[in-house]
């Protein structure tokens, strides 16, 4: 009688799937707000573009394509550190992807996006030298 009720309270867990890790299987790729997503994209349309991809990554785990195309949209959008987060992301998902390479070239850039931002711009060319380490002569 134990072993029965074991069974069938175990089969009662395993059967109660909100169907949340199903949407997750599908590629996000697949989702209707992703083709949306480039769409709007395609049209220029980056800010609409860009919620489409952020429901995607809330509406799925390992969303690696939508975190990818939202850091693009972030970092067109000149907004670096969200890219950076979203490029991480996406790497963090797809380690061994054939675009790793680039994207984390992607990072650097929104990187160099965010100093040029910072007031000072330590990276402007009437800068100078200023990311060098400066000697004095005392």
């Amino acid at each position: 009688m134990v072993r029965a009720t074991f069974a069938f309270l175990l089969l009662l867990i395993v059967g109660c799937d909100d169907h949340s890790s199903a949407n997750s299987r599908t590629l996000d790729v697949e989702d209707p707000d992703f083709r949306q997503g480039q769409l709007y994209q395609k049209q220029g349309e980056n800010r609409k573009a860009l919620e489409c991809f952020l429901k995607v990554i809330d509406a799925r785990k390992g969303a690696a394509e939508s975190h990818l195309e939202a850091g693009r949209m972030y970092s067109d959008l000149l907004d670096p550190l969200p890219a950076i987060y979203h490029f991480n992301q996406y790497i963090r998902l797809k380690p061994n992807s054939q675009q790793a390479e680039i994207v984390g070239q992607m990072i650097k850039t929104a990187e160099k996006q965010y100093l040029q931002q910072l007031p000072g711009r330590p990276l402007s060319a009437d800068a100078g030298s200023s990311l060098d380490i400066e000697t004095g002569s005392s």
